[in-house]
């Protein structure tokens, strides 16, 4: 989330894009709502580097995210998180796999796993396009913190309870659905 310069801060906030902000991490299911939002590492740090700051990051590392365990799943497969590049591969973490020597098979994959992530763009494009507060917040990043968090539940409140009206298709990234299917 971009910011103004605060008072006497220094590049504490200012992130490789060349603007200062302040980084909000979140998980977002299906429906577009977050299920995980952590906000306030400055901008210095990468997403990798944010998500390791945070309380979901060391629960999953500790197993202490109660997920179902692989037996409970369809195949005995883990329960996954899907994530962009900048994102560790671990065991419940997916990412999208390298662009050189794909197979068909590795294509389609990637394809699939490129869909399920759109959710999540789709839910940040959202929040930033309803809350315009988000193209630069004018106030202390002590008080960025409170906003991030109360648009991120005020956007899940709004996607619960007024679904189209709050997104219309005309909102959405829907580049995928018009490709056949692999």
């Amino acid at each position: 989330m971009a910011i103004v310069k605060p008072a006497k801060e220094g590049s504490y906030y200012f992130n490789y894009k060349g603007y200062r902000s302040v980084v909000l991490l979140g998980l977002v299911d299906a429906n577009m709502t977050f299920i995980m939002a952590d906000v306030g590492c400055n901008g210095r740090f990468s997403d990798a580097g944010v998500l390791q700051e945070t309380t979901f990051y060391r629960k999953l590392k500790n197993g202490a995210l109660a997920l179902p365990k692989h037996d409970d799943t369809v195949g005995n497969m883990n329960f996954v998180f899907v994530a962009d590049e900048v994102f560790a591969l671990t065991e419940n973490i997916l990412k999208p796999l390298p662009r050189k020597d794909l197979t068909q098979e590795k294509q389609i994959f990637k394809y699939r796993l490129s869909r399920a992530r759109q959710c999540v763009e789709n839910a940040f494009g959202v929040l930033a396009a309803r809350f315009l507060i988000f193209h630069t917040i004018h106030m202390q990043p002590s008080k960025v913190d409170d906003i991030v968090m109360a648009c991120a539940v005020l956007h899940n409140f709004l996607r619960r309870n007024h679904g189209t009206h709050y997104t219309p298709d005309s909102m959405l990234d829907r580049r995928f659905r018009r490709r056949k299917c692999c």
